[in-house]
C-alpha cells in the first residue's frame, strides 16, 4: 500500500508561521512501495521559461547515463562547465550532498530535475574534491531558533505532530535556487591550480537552506532512476541521557 502526506512549507526557508498562506506545488520523491510515498509541498518558483528549462524526457527506470553522454550516445562535452550546462538543475530537490565514503570525490544528490512526475534522481560526482566550503543560509536569529530536534522530528514523516516555529529539518531536502553556478576564474580553483600544479575547478550552489562552494579537478553525471531511497539514507540525531549543557535545551 501506499500512503502520500501533504505538509504545507513557506516559501524561502521552511521557517513556520502558522498565519501566512502559501501556494503548495508537490514534489513526489517516489518511494518503495511499502514505505511512505511523501508529496513535499514546496515553493519552486519556476517561471514558464524555466518550467520549459526543465521539462521531462523520457527516460526508463534504472537507466544509467555516463558523464559524457545524456542519452547514451558518444555525445561528449567538451569542458566540465558544458557538461555542468547540459545537466542543469536549477530549482531541483537537493536531497543528500557529501564527501563519498572513499573521501576523494563530493557527491550531490538531485531530485525532481524534470518536472511532472518530480520522481527522476541524479548523481553528480565532483571528482578529486579539495575543498568544501559549506555555510548556513539561514539568518542568525531563525537558525538558533530552529536547533530543537523537534524540529528534525517534523515534516512528512510525522503528519500528525505539530511543528514548533523554526526550519523544518526533517523536510529532508532543500531547493537549488538560485542553484548551481560554475565560477569562471575563480579565486579558490586559481589558487589550487597552482599549488596542484593540475587544472581545477570551482562552482557555487546556493539554496535556502545552505550555501556551498567545491573546488575539483573533474565532474561525472549519472541518472539513476526514480527510487530516491536507495540513494538518500535517513539520519537522525544522536539520542544520549547525557547531553552537554549547551546542547540541553535542543
Amino acid at each position: 500500500m501506499r500512503y502520500s502526506i501533504t505538509i504545507p512549507i513557506m516559501q524561502a526557508a521552511r521557517i513556520r508561521c502558522r498565519s501566512d498562506k502559501h501556494r503548495q506545488t508537490f514534489v513526489h520523491l517516489g518511494l518503495k512501495a511499502g514505505q511512505v510515498s511523501v508529496l513535499f509541498a514546496n515553493q519552486l518558483r519556476m517561471s514558464g521559461a524555466h518550467r520549459m528549462k526543465c521539462k521531462s524526457t523520457a527516460r526508463g527506470s534504472g537507466q544509467l547515463f555516463d558523464r559524457y553522454s545524456r542519452n547514451g550516445t558518444a555525445d561528449m562535452p567538451s569542458s566540465v562547465r558544458d557538461l555542468l550546462a547540459r545537466e542543469d538543475f536549477f530549482d531541483a530537490a537537493i536531497l543528500w550532498h557529501g564527501f563519498t565514503d572513499y573521501m576523494r570525490d563530493y557527491e550531490i544528490i538531485v531530485g525532481a530535475r524534470n518536472g511532472p512526475p518530480y520522481t527522476d534522481v541524479h548523481r553528480y560526482q565532483f571528482i578529486g574534491c579539495v575543498a568544501a566550503m559549506c555555510t548556513t543560509a539561514l539568518p542568525p536569529a531563525s537558525f538558533v531558533q530552529s536547533l530543537p530536534d523537534q524540529l528534525v522530528y517534523a515534516g512528512p514523516d510525522y503528519p500528525d505532530q505539530d511543528v514548533p516555529d523554526g526550519f523544518v529539518w526533517g523536510v529532508r531536502y532543500s531547493t537549488a535556487y538560485p542553484g548551481l553556478t560554475y565560477v569562471e576564474q575563480g579565486e579558490y580553483a586559481r589558487t589550487w591550480s597552482q599549488t596542484l600544479n593540475y587544472p581545477m575547478h570551482e562552482i557555487t550552489l546556493e539554496t535556502e537552506a545552505f550555501h556551498l562552494r567545491l573546488v575539483f579537478a573533474d565532474v561525472r553525471y549519472v541518472f539513476v532512476g526514480h527510487d530516491a531511497a536507495a540513494w538518500v539514507r535517513k539520519m537522525y540525531p544522536i539520542s544520549l541521557p547525557d547531553t552537554t549543557t549547551e546542547g540541553a535545551e535542543g
